[in-house]
């Protein structure tokens, strides 16, 4: 059955709340810590969903711990739930939210979503995956994001426009299209979601034109990057991010954390159309 405590709010805050999964180890210690940045910029409150087992019964004391710490140093909303770790992470979690998780072990078989968040979940999240990998700073100054003239990219453009602003962060918008596949002009790609990205965030949207991989070149600008927005590809929705190409190579080795979104159904689209005032 699942538990869980709350620490009260101090103020009320509008949007959705970031969404962190924890079970005792290093990597989602790390992503707690990441989590907690990113609400207190927001303004959201942070909800930490403890994983535990039968190895990890110490797990919701920790939580405990951490909970109050958050409070004490960042004075942010936190609300904890424990779960066994055959319950699915993303339960109760909505399209408003950020949902955000550690990598799994180096020597693990499974890919790092597909292994954080169980199959039955794990499908397609409401709402866009951070994967925090590598080391990051309490502010984030420069994203990277990939566009491919999709409409995954178009959340992902909306998305990382929204943190661009949130962190009055750099934007560096590049084509990441597959060279032998068939595409629109890379040229028109990249200048579409340069204007898109400039309508909303001004001159702190740049762009750059590469060729080769979109893998290769995605992961070596990784390592100057505080953030990478990708968008998933394909029918199956998220699926495809768990074990796409370019995502899941960011996903598992990409030299800072890794935001994956998903296409937007069309309803959602047209309910919320693409402007320049922002969100």
């Amino acid at each position: 059955m699942t538990t869980g405590w709350s620490i009260a709010p101090q103020t009320a805050a509008e949007g959705g709340r970031i969404v962190v999964g924890y079970d005792g180890s290093a990597a989602s210690s790390n992503a707690v810590d990441w989590a907690a940045l990113e609400a207190a910029a927001r303004g959201w409150p942070l909800w930490m969903i403890a994983s535990s087992t039968q190895h990890s019964a110490a797990v919701p004391d920790a939580v405990r711990r951490i909970a109050e710490r958050l409070r004490g140093n960042l004075g942010i909303s936190v609300t904890t739930t424990e779960r066994a770790s055959t319950e699915p992470l993303t339960e109760g979690v909505t399209t408003d939210d950020l949902f955000v998780l550690g990598p799994s072990p180096p020597n693990s078989a499974s890919p790092s979503l597909q292994r954080s968040v169980p199959p039955t979940a794990s499908r397609r999240s409401p709402c866009p995956v951070v994967m925090v990998r590598g080391s990051f700073t309490r502010r984030i100054r420069r994203i990277l994001l990939g566009v491919d003239g999709s409409s995954a990219a178009e959340a992902a453009i909306e998305w990382a426009c929204t943190e661009a602003m949130t962190h009055d962060a750099e934007l560096l918008v590049t084509h990441v299209g597959e060279p032998s596949a068939p595409s629109e002009d890379p040229d028109h790609v990249l200048g579409d979601a340069l204007d898109k990205c400039q309508r909303r965030i001004g001159p702190a949207a740049v762009e750059l034109s590469a060729q080769g991989s979109p893998r290769t070149l995605l992961l070596g600008l990784s390592r100057d990057r505080d953030l990478v927005v990708v968008g998933s590809r394909g029918r199956s929705g998220f699926k495809t991010a768990l074990f796409g190409s370019v995502a899941m190579t960011l996903a598992d080795h990409s030299f800072c954390p890794v935001v994956i979104t998903h296409p937007q159904a069309k309803r959602d689209r047209e309910e919320h159309p693409y402007d320049s005032n922002g969100v």
